[in-house]
């Protein structure tokens, strides 16, 4: 399967999905204009993957900021890596957080109710 790059911009994360190296990775800010238009493409590549592979994913997720429309995209693709775990695939999301912003702890701990996969607050 083909990685999926996207250049993280001011108002976008850096997205890196690579099956090949085994990285997965989604860091900076989100607060796209078109928050739709933007994570589309990154709904369907997962969405490929889940289908298609039984790679082991380690996703690491570092935000800055989100605002309340991208929380609903990062769930979309956290239930998704749900559904890879399920079909009996090892999945592992790590937040990776500043210990000093505890906003940003508890934000991602409401992103996480209800999802069944296994994750874990790393302090950085």
């Amino acid at each position: 399967m083909k990685s999926l790059t996207i250049e993280s911009t001011r108002c976008t994360p850096e997205i890196l999905f690579d099956p090949g190296k085994g990285i997965y990775s989604i860091s900076g800010s989100s607060y796209p204009e078109n928050s739709f238009e933007f994570y589309k493409p990154i709904i369907e590549w997962v969405d490929s993957f889940v289908k298609n592979n039984q790679n082991e994913v380690e996703l690491n997720v570092q935000m800055k900021y989100f605002d309340s429309t991208s929380s609903k995209f990062l769930i979309m693709i956290f239930e998704k890596f749900e559904i890879f775990h399920r079909k009996g695939n090892q999945v592992i999301i790590n937040w990776l957080y500043d210990e000093e912003d505890l906003d940003d702890l508890e934000n991602a701990e409401e992103l996480f109710i209800g999802i069944k996969v296994p994750y874990r607050f790393i302090r950085k």
